[in-house]
């Protein structure tokens, strides 16, 4: 198969074509809807891309604090820490151990009801949301929330719906690129 990414494309650009789109074809920063989410994560083009979309998915739309990304290693019975943001996280979990364990071997998200704990270290009693990312009925991935950022003291009803959907759409997004 030739190698297309040296091809550039000429398109006319949204202000050419109408000068109100203009206003609408800047890159957003914040995503502001799951509609949002699912174009961005299908959008992206590498596995490290994916991550950082699955965690600007957090942040945006669930007001996550701290974020890490497990990747769950079957085999060995371990988690592996594939990325994180502001949190020092474990490198490696122990299948079954903790909630993050707990969530790859069960499949179960693990979510906080009470006001939520402030900023600190990657612990269980720390953990907001634990969220294991399904791929074929079987937890590929395991997403932990640590605390919310400031503004946000609790989780909302609206806020499931995006847990949902990290759940279920989240790992085919992120193995497309492993080999």
């Amino acid at each position: 198969m030739p190698d297309v990414r040296a091809l550039s494309f000429n398109r006319p650009s949204a202000a050419t074509v109408h000068p109100s789109l203009a206003q609408h074809t800047a890159q957003p920063t914040q995503m502001e809807s799951l509609a949002d989410a699912v174009v961005r994560l299908n959008a992206t083009a590498s596995q490290s891309e994916a991550v950082d979309t699955i965690f600007e998915i957090a942040i945006s739309l669930i007001g996550a604090g701290e974020v890490a990304l497990y990747t769950v290693e079957w085999k060995l019975a371990m988690l592996r820490l594939i990325g994180s943001r502001d949190i020092g996280a474990h490198v490696l979990v122990k299948m079954g151990a903790g909630r993050i364990g707990e969530a790859a071997l069960t499949g179960k998200e693990y979510v906080v009801d009470t006001e939520v704990a402030p900023p600190g270290q990657a612990t269980d009693d720390r953990l907001t949301l634990c969220i294991p990312l399904i791929h074929n009925d079987t937890p590929a991935f395991v997403l932990a929330v640590y605390g919310l950022l400031p503004q946000k003291r609790h989780l909302q009803k609206g806020d499931l719906a995006v847990v949902r959907f990290l759940k279920e759409r989240s790992a085919p997004a992120l193995l497309r690129f492993q080999e």
